[in-house]
């Protein structure tokens, strides 16, 4: 697999596992990744426009397309709001083999960026939600505080306390 920030280009058949491995991955993120995503779909011939709620590596479909979520990424919300996705979209039409017609990320930003390019469906990103994830790990697994960040929200918090005037405080 080609190295994170190379030059080569991945192919269909990666993963984003092997486009990028956990020892790549910096130990600060710029952002947080998510277990769910809503994503917009619509189908063109019924007019039908439909939010869909997606976790991570559990296929959901709509129509004719099975849709699953492989990653989701969202900003922190002090930066600009941004939702990356991985998806593989795959289209089983009846009597004809399964067809992968996308397999990328989207961005719920900017939606022309990378698309689904199909007659009948439109699939966007809406945004993301549900637990944070660890993206070192399994793509279910849950990102537990650290014990040290634990207690800088301790201090904090008790800090904030400390120095709020006694008639600033509501019962």
């Amino acid at each position: 697999a080609p190295a994170f920030g190379s030059d080569e280009e991945t192919t269909e058949s990666q993963t984003p596992a092997e486009v990028i491995t956990p020892e790549e991955i910096p130990a600060e993120l710029p952002g947080t990744f998510k277990s769910q995503v809503t994503l917009g779909a619509l189908d063109k011939v019924t007019a039908r426009l439909s939010h869909l709620n997606a976790s991570i590596n559990k296929p959901l479909q709509f129509g004719s397309l099975t849709i699953t979520v492989k990653k989701c990424w969202q900003s922190n919300a002090e930066d600009l709001p941004e939702t990356k996705v991985f998806l593989e979209i795959v289209d089983q039409k009846p009597h004809h083999p399964a067809e992968v017609v996308f397999k990328g990320w989207m961005f719920a930003s900017n939606h022309s960026i990378s698309s689904l390019e199909h007659p009948v469906y439109d699939v966007w990103v809406l945004g993301a939600s549900g637990k944070s994830l660890d993206p070192r790990k399994d793509a279910t697994q849950e990102v537990a505080p650290s014990a040290e960040s634990i207690q800088k929200l301790d201090s904090l918090l008790n800090n904030l306390f400390e120095n709020t005037p006694e008639s600033d405080v509501v019962d």
